[in-house]
């Protein structure tokens, strides 16, 4: 077994509300991959079991040779190191410099004073800007991200979650509060980080065309169900088309 994502028999419910049905993909090493579905379809709910943000009552989710819903403590947060969330809120705070909202990505890493305290070295600091300039902020490095507009905040998110060197990134909806201009450069940087660093990106859109303009294959959900899941330019309009009515 590689460093694939392999996803077996996963069954989601919250109280009697089966949210995800006997799920079973496997995602290749390197993919880009657009999931696509009405809202309430069990998209978010599906990228939330991949990292165990959510618990799932049955089934297995195998990456590096290890099942993810059997890991806990600090097993599991090395394990969202390798698989990194973005999240549509961006799940920054507001009221950290832009370099302190990155520097956080690295206390999973620290012991329990060094975390206490925010302790980072001169290395963490170094490649937090590394990062922050890739993201196109370097002259918000220094600013506190309330003062950031919707697509610096997701940039900021982005740069946090690449500092882990991911060999995962999902991404809930990511560009859905961003306008026009600033989704299409978000885009493009997942499109980036995918093929310049072979990230694997699995990632939630409500944008029919973003998706088939960005990612190598497509998930199409519905009522928690795989519909299909195949290469982009094999899917036709009538499957898009089902997966909405």
């Amino acid at each position: 077994m590689n460093n694939n994502l392999i996803i077996e028999n996963l069954t989601m419910s919250f109280n009697d509300n089966i949210v995800l049905k006997n799920i079973n993909l496997e995602i290749e090493n390197g993919d880009f991959v657009a999931i696509l579905g009405k809202s309430g379809a069990g998209k978010s709910t599906f990228l939330r079991c991949i990292n165990k943000l959510h618990t799932p009552q049955s089934g297995k989710i195998y990456f590096n040779s290890n099942d993810i819903l059997k890991m806990n403590g600090k097993k599991l947060q090395k394990l969202r190191q390798k698989i990194a969330f973005i999240f549509q809120d961006y799940n920054i705070l507001d009221n950290l410099y832009t370099i302190d909202n990155v520097l956080t990505s690295f206390l999973v890493n620290k012991n329990f004073i060094q975390s206490l305290f925010g302790y980072y070295n001169k290395d963490d600091y170094k490649l937090a800007i590394k990062y922050i300039e890739k993201v196109g902020l370097y002259e918000e490095t220094f600013k506190k991200c309330k003062y950031l507009s919707g697509g610096q905040k997701q940039r900021v998110a982005i740069a946090k979650a690449i500092c882990q060197k991911p060999e995962i990134l999902l991404a809930d909806e990511p560009i859905s509060n961003l306008d026009e201009k600033n989704a299409t450069d978000i885009m493009e940087l997942f499109k980036k980080l995918n093929e310049k660093k072979n990230i694997t990106i699995l990632i939630n859109l409500h944008d029919v065309n973003i998706a088939k303009k960005y990612s190598k294959k497509i998930i199409g959900i519905k009522n928690g169900k795989i519909s299909f899941y195949k290469d982009t330019e094999s899917v036709t309009d009538d499957e898009i088309r089902e997966l909405y009515i």
